[in-house]
């Protein structure tokens, strides 16, 4: 049930990303509204992670030590990659 419900948030956060991302490109230009997207997913995310991990939610398996962490780097890529084009 969990991983459905994180599928629906993960859904809602993409159409959300795409519309704030779309705005930012209008007001900041395109490098710039994408690079402050991708900084606001990414710190976004690292809070939510830290959070969770702190309070301990049983259902959810977060463990830095078994995770690779190569996984992580496509975020930070994107917006090192996004800065850099700016």
């Amino acid at each position: 049930m969990i991983s459905i419900i994180f599928s629906i948030l993960s859904g809602v956060t993409i159409v959300l990303s795409r519309s704030v991302n779309g705005m930012l490109s209008k007001k900041m230009g395109a490098y710039q509204g994408t690079f402050y997207n991708y900084f606001t997913g990414f710190i976004t995310s690292l809070i939510l992670m830290l959070v969770l991990m702190i309070v301990g939610v049983q259902h959810i398996n977060i463990s830095l030590d078994k995770t690779n962490l190569m996984m992580y780097l496509g975020g930070i890529i994107a917006v090192s990659y996004t800065h850099l084009r700016a």
